[in-house]
């Protein structure tokens, strides 16, 4: 999940005068990697795989039918409403087939067996509508097929057995539309499997024996289908009509395009090898999605052609699994109600990060080929990865190829490729772990440097950079210093004696920057050969911290330096520092490695994941593996900026890749609810609005939910209790808070 920082003026949420709760999150929505698919089940609190149908609220809460009863689900954990004969006002009938949330925000729930139910949101209880024998005015059947909403606000009812009724909302009255076999205006059959209406009002019905149209001016109804070019058969499952008054529908045998005017039935043919057994249709951009026995199928009405629902190709979302019904959500989300594999969350806008991992897993060692520790462009466009097994070219796409011979491979030979640089010729210079090397050209075979002045051969070299006047600055494992090398020359300048470096970064103006771990900063002047020592302790606090993991210079030639604590930013021009905290949990974080694009924006890849950070704002976002990553783990120093302005970071596990400007961020702050309280252990039901407190209590608990259900692990929260404790807890992903006797 993304998350948005520096705070923001309005994102505070109070619920009456008792608590306010600060939300974190937003959602990034994961175009590259394959399609994320998760499933709830019982591990996740659904006791039941038997799920018919799924709906949204306006507070923002997953409504869910079942077999066993309705399930509210917050992202966190499922509320169950089931029936208790002990409560007059619990659900009628756990077995929950429709549902519906109206303009009214007003949850209709449909059982087999049990009549209608009105969910109350004050009391989280239940009215019931059955059907009475000795009212005409009751609902005609007690096995809800489907539930309709008009525009106008109509509530229609279809039954089995008791036709199709119009719920009277200020009597709490039914109409029934029922079977008469003398009257061939009524309705064909008391079975109401869809219902539906047209551009100019018309109600139309799809029953177990014929489409049925009912003028909006009369009671009459209107069989359709019965032509030689009608409906295949005449049990008609689903129907969808569009604004232009296209309609769609779905006979047991087949899907397709009803003309009202001309009573014709045109099927369309399913993909090869699919079983035409549509539940339910459900519109989507310029699609509709046909609920089956066999998954989610998508078709164009555009192109009027079916197209692939998975991301792979696959023409089915989520086959072999009996899909009874979805939504999709605004955000991109759909849920997928199936009727034995419980609930299926699908994210249909696809990752924006490429990850590639198991590199040459052909090869022997081949794990070390995953560590990717440094990167550099070669001039065609490709790249060279410099791996924990050897040099390995990548094409970008999703070539590797190793540059050691095979011969060497096979022999379990390793060279780890610490850092990488080229020189003036574009000849790539490497320090690895059995000394340095150098490879004049692509085709070339490496080169290995014997440096005499560090006793010759095999010193592991841990960095290597290349200044403008053509001398190397080396980072040997053997010694405490830095050493500045003239490879035409052999001339070798030695700084910072005693002092562990991890690496060293040169400016724009040829300065050298040498990050420590422990002891700060160093600015070297090679010209003057002047050292500036900065760290945390000296007598201006110039840092946060003196772990210093990377260094970067922008567009505008201020210097940012990845640090244990966050980013330091060094502008030249005044010679002064600026820490940029980055603060979850209260505790600032490693920043490994960084990057900025061509817009200006900063990346930086963490222990926790990759972050956006506007430089101007300093406000940043961060995404995770809920968004797409193959890895939340990153390698200090391991990222380029190709040519094509596409991002690299390297980790243990592999290679991300991703266009930076395809990565978009949704800013929509998610409703937030309180979900729960309890009161020494005792659970408040209801919900309440407002509480008060017995003198003798010892603690109150409060659980909360950001209705963002993209990676609802990933939300962040602060709290406050208003009048009592003012002060904003730290950013926590924990949705409870307790209070102790106040």
């Amino acid at each position: 999940m993304m998350r948005h920082f520096p705070y923001r003026a309005g994102s505070a949420y109070i619920v009456r005068a008792m608590i306010a709760i600060l939300l974190f999150c937003c959602a990034l929505l994961p175009v590259y990697g394959q399609q994320k698919i998760e499933s709830l089940s019982l591990h996740d609190g659904l006791l039941n795989p038997q799920v018919y149908d799924v709906a949204k609220d306006e507070q923002g809460f997953i409504w869910f039918g079942t077999a066993d009863g309705v399930k509210r689900y917050d992202g966190y954990t499922f509320t169950s409403f089931r029936h208790d004969k002990n409560t007059p006002s619990s659900l009628s009938n756990n077995s929950v087939g429709a549902m519906l949330i109206d303009s009214k925000n007003r949850l209709w729930i449909g059982t087999w067996g049990g009549g209608l139910n009105l969910y109350q949101r004050k009391t989280q209880n239940f009215k019931h509508f059955l059907q009475d024998e000795e009212n005409p005015s009751s609902l005609g059947g007690n096995k809800i097929q489907a539930i309709f909403e008009s525009r106008s606000g109509q509530i229609w009812i279809g039954t089995n057995g008791g036709g199709l009724n119009l719920f009277n909302d200020v009597d709490n009255t039914f109409v029934r539309f029922e079977h008469n076999p003398n009257d061939k205006t009524s309705l064909g059959h008391n079975r109401v499997w869809s219902i539906a209406e047209d551009p100019s009002n018309n109600i139309w019905v799809g029953t177990s024996d014929g489409l049925y149209r009912k003028s909006r001016y009369t009671t009459q109804f209107e069989r359709f289908g019965d032509t030689p070019n009608g409906l295949d058969h005449p049990e008609v499952r689903a129907i969808y009509i569009n604004k232009k008054g296209y309609m769609w529908i779905a006979t047991r045998n087949s899907f397709g395009r009803f003309y009202p005017k001309s009573n014709r039935y045109a099927p369309i043919e399913f993909p090869a090898g699919a079983i035409p057994s549509v539940t339910k249709i459900t519109p989507y951009e310029d699609a509709l999605l046909l609920s089956t026995f066999t998954g989610i199928f998508k078709f164009n009405t555009r192109k009027a052609t079916f197209e692939p629902a998975a991301e792979n190709g696959d023409w089915a979302l989520s086959d072999n699994r009996d899909v009874r019904q979805v939504m999709v959500e605004s955000s991109g989300l759909l849920w997928a109600a199936t009727r034995y594999s419980g609930i299926k969350k699908v994210f249909l806008n696809p990752p924006r990060f490429q990850g590639w991992t198991n590199i040459l897993s052909n090869q022997m060692l081949s794990g070390l080929f995953s560590q990717i520790i440094s990167m550099a462009q070669k001039p065609n466009g490709e790249m060279w990865l410099g791996t924990g097994r050897s040099l390995v070219n990548f094409d970008g796409i999703s070539k590797f190829t190793p540059q050691m011979s095979q011969e060497n491979l096979d022999s379990l030979n390793r060279l780890r490729i610490d850092s990488m640089t080229y020189d003036n010729n574009e000849g790539l210079y490497l320090g690895t772990d059995f000394g340095l090397y150098y490879l004049a050209t692509s085709s070339s075979d490496l080169e290995e440097i014997a440096l005499d002045w560090a006793g010759g051969l095999n010193n592991t070299v841990e960095w290597v950079a290349h200044d403008a006047e053509g001398w190397l600055w080396l980072n040997l494992a053997k010694y405490r210093h830095v050493v500045r090398w003239n490879p035409k020359t052999n001339e070798v300048q030695r700084y910072l004696d005693e002092v562990d470096a991890e690496f060293t970064f040169i400016d724009n103006q040829n300065n050298a920057w040498v990050g420590t771990q422990g002891e700060g900063l160093f600015q070297i002047d090679p010209s003057t050969q002047g050292v500036i020592n900065y760290n945390a302790n000296d007598d201006a606090n110039t840092l946060s911290s003196n772990h210093i993991n990377a260094a970067m210079q922008a567009i505008d030639d201020t210097i940012w330096f990845a640090t244990n604590r966050g980013l330091e930013k060094y502008t030249p021009s005044t010679k002064s520092f600026e820490t940029i905290s980055l603060d979850i949990d209260g505790v600032g974080f490693a920043v490994l490695s960084l990057v900025q694009d061509r817009q200006g924006m900063l990346w930086l890849a963490t222990s926790k994941g990759i972050y956006r950070l506007n430089p101007n704002t300093q406000e940043f976002q961060y995404f995770t593996t809920n968004d797409g990553l193959h890895s939340n783990t990153f390698l200090p120093r391991s990222a380029l900026l190709a040519s094509d302005g596409f991002i690299y970071f390297g980790s243990i596990d592999g290679l991300t890749g991703f266009n930076p400007n395809a990565v978009s961020a949704n800013d929509a702050i998610p409703p937030l609810a309180i979900t729960g309280v309890e009161i020494d252990g005792e659970e408040v039901f209801p919900v309440p609005t407002s509480l008060v407190l017995p003198n003798d209590y010892k603690q109150l608990t409060i659980t909360f939910a950001a209705l963002d259900y993209h990676a609802s692990e990933d939300n962040q929260y602060r709290t406050r209790l208003v009048n009592y404790y003012d002060t904003w807890s730290d950013i926590t992903d924990r949705y409870t808070v307790s209070y102790a006797r106040m």
